[in-house]
């Protein structure tokens, strides 16, 4: 924890619990920079997605009390959402992020929504209300899902007729003694002890805090020694007993009966040979990790207040020092190996255009003197290499390794345990025929907006209250294009006869969001 131990920067608190005990708990850095308050066992921090844990419970309270059955259409609890498809989409499914709803977040920000202002439940529900489609097939595939977890907490509140927070509280939060945990519905609550959260801003800092008010998929506000005790309820369950336990590890599976290795608000994962379960969290300049590791009966939370850290190395490491002779395999040492220099020739062999196949998302890579940059979604970034093959973006933790020989190059993108593979394509630029075809208006009922798309230099830009300025729409392939400010790909759509009706949106969390072409205005 050392480069969190400071005076002058955000940092975490730190519970490392063994056999239902705290072994050592500690706070690292400061909690507010501006009045100089350090992290403490006791600082209270938004543990983002961690919540998803503490909703399935309440989920899990509700089924026991006959409030509501997991093979319950949502509807039935939220009935402001429109039928979208015949197979309904559950409870079960949402739980084990299996029903193919489009993120509410994404939508509501195509919408004009801005992450640095203020959105209300009311806002996600509106949003999700006007949909006509969903991603895929409940249970078809498992793809993680905000909106999953945010409609759940809307329906226990419509099922038990409280909040979720005051639901929680009665269930767990006052059983186990979790004082100083409490679900956040509104932004403007002052919560005592709680950490002020912050991003990297040049060689300092600025605050990073959401005005955002969903909950369920987040926004419990806890402490590491409160979340030991409900660390410990997993070893000898007091709220729940054993039954609630078992089914929040209980894995979900697909409807071709593949079993995931997500249960309810948990993941099931390994580390060095040894089977944990986890989740992380992320949200503002929030970040954190809740591991067990349950044949070792050893548990490390790690709640950060800087939006650059990474508190699922720090777990690790906790670990592999308290258990190493238990572990298989090397430690993670390094999570940043040492940078190497690569010769101009070397940096050229990987620069070109590449596509994420399943949504048609385009990144550039190109060399700028003696550094490899990559462009997406309006951005640049430095990538620092570490072998001839492989790359860091320093600022957010993502791996890029290349292979194969041009012109069938790939590119593959890792964080965590994502990874997305990119394939070389060479780009065609359209004609100012092309271009021209595709100038007009464009409204879409689904996220409420209406974007214009105008030839300006040569180029087809967009605007729309989605963008804070003209937005350039990059060729892709034949009739894809990437919206470079907000990093969506569209695919346009032709009628019998050719002409141009519209576009879809291709990015997976708001896949097949559309546009409808408006007709010119007849003089």
């Amino acid at each position: 924890m050392q480069p969190w131990a400071n005076t002058d920067t955000p940092g975490c608190a730190v519970a490392v619990i063994h056999n239902q005990k705290v072994i050592h708990a500690k706070g690292y850095g400061m909690a507010d920079l501006e009045r100089g308050v350090p992290i403490t066992p006791d600082t209270v921090f938004d543990i983002a997605s961690i919540s998803k844990q503490f909703t399935a419970t309440a989920v899990l309270f509700a089924a026991a009390e006959g409030k509501l059955a997991l093979d319950d259409d949502i509807r039935t609890h939220v009935p402001a959402l429109p039928q979208l498809g015949e197979m309904p989409i559950t409870i079960r499914h949402l739980l084990h992020h299996t029903g193919g709803l489009r993120d509410y977040m994404t939508l509501l920000v195509l919408g004009g929504h801005r992450y640095d202002g203020t959105t209300t439940v009311r806002d996600a529900i509106d949003a999700l209300a006007r949909q006509r489609g969903v991603a895929f097939s409940p249970g078809a595939k498992h793809e993680y899902s905000n909106t999953g977890y945010f409609l759940l907490a809307q329906g226990v509140e419509q099922a038990t007729k409280q909040t979720l927070g005051a639901y929680l509280d009665a269930k767990v939060f006052a059983p186990l003694g979790m004082s100083r945990t409490q679900v956040s519905d509104d932004h403007r609550r002052i919560i005592p002890g709680r950490a002020i959260a912050y991003a990297p801003r040049g060689e300092g800092w600025e605050i990073e805090m959401s005005p955002w008010d969903q909950t369920g998929d987040g926004s419990v506000m806890s402490t590491v020694l409160d979340l030991a005790k409900w660390d410990a309820n997993f070893y000898e369950p007091t709220v729940g007993g054993q039954p609630l336990v078992d089914a929040l590890l209980t894995r979900g599976k697909l409807a071709d009966g593949t079993e995931l290795d997500y249960a309810a608000g948990l993941v099931h994962g390994a580390y060095r040979g040894r089977p944990t379960v986890w989740h992380s969290g992320g949200w503002a300049g929030y970040a954190s990790m809740f591991e067990r590791f349950p044949a070792l009966r050893t548990s490390v939370v790690v709640l950060c207040n800087a939006g650059n850290a990474r508190p699922d190395l720090a777990a690790h490491r906790i670990v592999d020092i308290l258990h190493d002779e238990d572990l298989q395999g090397e430690p993670t040492v390094d999570d940043v190996p040492p940078p190497t220099r690569l010769a101009p020739a070397e940096l050229d062999a990987w620069a070109g255009t590449y596509r994420y196949a399943e949504t048609g998302e385009l990144v550039t890579v190109e060399r700028v003197g003696d550094e490899l940059e990559l462009a997406s979604a309006g951005e640049r970034y430095a990538l620092t290499p570490t072998t001839i093959s492989t790359f860091r973006i320093m600022t957010n933790h993502v791996v890029m390794r290349f292979d194969g020989a041009t012109p069938h190059r790939k590119l593959v993108a890792k964080s965590g345990a994502l990874e997305e593979m990119f394939t070389e394509v060479e780009l065609r630029e359209p004609t100012p025929a092309e271009l021209a075809a595709l100038a007009g208006r464009y409204h879409s009922d689904e996220v409420d907006a209406e974007w214009t798309f105008t030839v300006s230099d040569g180029k087809l830009v967009a605007t729309g209250r989605a963008f804070d300025g003209p937005a350039v729409v990059a060729a892709g392939l034949a009739d894809e294009y990437t919206i470079t400010a907000i990093d969506t790909p569209i695919r346009v759509t032709r009628d019998k006869r050719g002409r141009i009706t519209g576009f879809t949106l291709a990015t997976s969390v708001a896949r097949g969001v559309r546009f409808d072409r408006v007709p010119a205005r007849s003089r």
